[in-house]
């Protein structure tokens, strides 16, 4: 029997080519997403005030994420 050690992105990866605190990302962003389409059906006033919340937080985190991308120079 021949004993194969994996590498360290294999043992992050559970077979999907995506590590695990990526998918958890991607599950939390769904289920918030999911959550405030149903406040859009019930309650649209609510829906609006979340949207102009999270508009500004969301320029706000991806001017950071390319502030970081342009310091590191990838």
């Amino acid at each position: 029997m021949r004993v194969v050690e994996l590498t360290r992105s294999e043992k992050m990866t559970s077979g999907t080519g995506m590590p695990s605190w990526m998918r958890a990302i991607f599950i939390i962003i769904g289920v918030i997403s999911v959550i405030i389409s149903f406040a859009a059906i019930y309650r649209p006033w609510l829906s609006i005030e979340i949207v102009l919340l999270l508009i500004p937080l969301v320029l706000l985190i991806n001017g950071i994420s390319w502030i970081i991308h342009g310091a590191v120079g990838r």
